[in-house]
């Protein structure tokens, strides 16, 4: 009797934890949703407690804002497994939304208003539209990526459904040059409500659809990729229609006579690990998109652990006496053809195939290993040098820099070209192993302790990039979400161009924390893909956008040097010469300006226009030059 009572209780223990676990997730999502209407009844309660409205207005708002709290209270709390933190999150927060478009139309609001606002800056969600009206103008190269975006609010009481049509450019009536973008509200893990997710907008018929919730502003984000359009200004309109109303946006495309490259000079990389799906959000399901927004994006260094570059087999003298399997490798660099450079992260340890580092056998066996890769390289068409070792990730300290070195100089020995890369954190740079610098090929610095530490930190990697060393820069701060897309994502590149680095790097392309990115509510840890991943599609998001603006605000730097450079040949003393030299000089400086090498975080104030102002400079200097 006693074992029958406590083979039901441990039953019964096993089931409550069964069902707890199966309970944990909707918890999650419950807690979420609560903590997030909780805030947004609050703060808008604060909009109305500020405005001007007389007081019986207030109180009637406020009376309505109290109705949608018990609305809130009364829901069922039962969000399903395909729940997405997308705002509004249920009925009862619509109808808060509801109290907003009331508010407006008390202010004097149309029912649509449409306005602009900072592309790069972060939409509040409670922010009242502006009255100015909104034009769209993109000035940009052919073959190149840009953004323009424009913001509807919807001051009437119910969700508007809007047709949107573009006229006037090149070609038919909404162009392939231009993708549409209906951009989402979505909650995160930390409670910020961010505008970030770029899905396409839904087609009818000709048109594309927008959707915005009563109360709500909905930004349109629009990619530019002309390919085959004539140079020139092309002058259009965005026309939008809803219901009997039909309102006008200008847009203007004006295209330089210049092409951009098919692959721009700056490398890009993002621990991707590719090699097979389930690491991170890359599953088989979405591993072809996510390849393919990689590419888009200028991705052309995937990066990949240890499983791609086995061993092999070693006698006791370090000799090798087997081969590696190269199935793994293969696979990895036909999936992606046509990259540049193909990272791997070896892992490097105290022993290798048995053998302790400082032996001569470790270094037979290292040099050995190092040799059969860079030889596989060559057998596959590449360069020994395209392929790129991490030894140890972020050394910090003096017993992780001497088996880098003893490492290095093993792999060195062969001559065989592999790049070795490492991304030291040290404190105190001059507390490297004085050996670090002299065995990479590549230093890639943290950016942002490269930019706050004191300046005998960055003085380290300029003076081994001085002495010969590669250098690049990497970032890995998060949530990304919540990162500003300028300062710290596009300003990378700038800060590549002016320490001469030759790659940007972000931690990471995948990592969504092994949860869909439109659910943080269920994320375990902190989320860092610039991408809105789950488990069977990818989705663009503007983090990622501005790396890919990053790289081309890169290449016009480039195309600026080498113009520069020939006009110098031809007739330097010209007018647009020397404004292209003064160029040249003092804009990177001025985009870089101290306010963006702090403000990292989106929340923060910030100029995020400066980088735009000073290509068109550039496009314009470009064309001076060619006169």
């Amino acid at each position: 009797m006693k074992h029958a009572l406590i083979h039901v209780l441990w039953l019964s223990i096993l089931a409550a934890r069964a069902y707890a676990q199966d309970e944990a997730p909707a918890l999650k999502i419950r807690e979420g949703v609560k903590n997030r209407i909780t805030t947004d009844i609050h703060d808008l309660r604060q909009v109305v407690e500020a405005t001007k409205l007389s007081q019986t207005q207030r109180d009637g708002l406020l009376e309505d804002i109290a109705a949608a709290e018990t609305a809130f209270l009364n829901e069922p709390g039962e969000y399903g497994d395909g729940f997405r933190a997308v705002l509004p999150l249920t009925g009862a927060h619509a109808r808060l939304f509801g109290v907003q478009a009331a508010l407006w139309r008390l202010q004097g609001y149309a029912p649509l208003t449409v306005w602009q606002a900072d592309l790069w800056g972060n939409l509040g969600l409670w922010d009242p539209p502006k009255r100015e009206g909104a034009a769209v103008a993109v000035h940009m190269m052919l073959n190149e990526y840009r953004a323009g975006a424009f913001n509807i609010s919807n001051a009437s009481p119910e969700a508007a459904r809007i047709s949107l049509r573009i006229e006037g450019m090149p070609g038919v009536a909404n162009p392939a040059c231009i993708t549409v973008h209906q951009v989402e509200w979505t909650d995160t893990r930390t409670g910020r409500v961010v505008a970030a997710a770029l899905p396409e907008a839904a087609r009818e018929g000709d048109n594309y659809v927008i959707e915005v919730p009563s109360g709500m502003t909905r930004q349109v984000w629009l990619t530019f990729h002309p390919i085959d359009v004539a140079a020139g200004v092309h002058n259009g309109r965005i026309v939008l229609n809803a219901g009997g109303a039909q309102l006008e946006t200008p847009l203007t495309l004006t295209l330089y006579p210049f092409r951009f490259p098919d692959q721009p000079a700056l490398h890009s990389g993002g621990w991707d690990y590719t090699a097979a799906a389930g690491i991170y959000g890359v599953t088989d399901a979405n591993l072809e998109a996510f390849l393919k927004h990689c590419r888009d994006h200028f991705v052309d260094s995937p990066w990949e652990g240890k499983k791609v570059i086995p061993e092999g087999t070693y006698d006791a003298q370090g000799n090798m006496a087997s081969p590696p399997d190269t199935a793994a490798f293969d696979a990895w660099v036909k999936r992606w053809e046509g990259a540049r450079r193909f990272c791997a992260f070896p892992n490097a340890g105290s022993s290798f195939a048995g053998f302790d580092v400082g032996t001569p056998q470790f270094e037979n066996a290292v040099k050995a290993y190092a040799a059969f890769w860079a030889n596989h390289m060559k057998e596959l068409g590449l360069e020994s040098s395209q392929l790129i070792w991490l030894l140890i990730d972020e050394t910090s300290d003096l017993e992780t820099d001497t088996l880098v070195v003893a490492w290095a100089k093993a792999i060195r020995a062969g001559e065989t070209g592999i790049q070795i890369w490492e991304d030291p954190i040290h404190g105190d740079m001059s507390k490297a192993h004085p050996e670090l610098g002299s065995v990479c090929h590549i230093l890639c610095p943290n950016r942002t302790m490269f930019l706050r530490a004191p300046e005998k930190y960055a003085r380290y990697f300029l003076e081994q990039r001085d002495k010969g060393v590669t250098l690049e820069f990497y970032s890995c701060r998060g949530p990304a979400r919540l990162l500003d897309p300028y300062a710290y994502h596009r300003m990378q590149a700038w800060s590549c161009w002016q320490h001469q680095a030759i790659s940007t790097n972000f931690w990471a392309w995948g990592d969504n924390a092994g949860v869909s990115s439109w659910n943080e509510y269920l994320a375990p840890r902190t989320a860092y893909t610039p991408f809105f991943i789950d488990a069977v599609s990818v989705t663009a998001g503007k983090h990622m956008e501005a790396c890919r603006e990053s790289i081309e605000d890169y290449e016009y730097l480039v195309m600026l040097a080498r113009a520069v450079a020939s006009a110098g040949k031809d007739r330097p003393d010209s007018e647009a010469a020397r404004h292209a030299r003064k160029l040249l000089v003092e804009i990177p400086g001025r985009v870089l300006n101290p306010a963006t090498l702090d403000a990292f975080w989106w929340r923060d104030p910030l100029d995020r226009t400066t980088a735009d102002t000073a290509r068109l400079e550039i496009l314009e200097a470009l064309a001076a030059l060619e006169k």
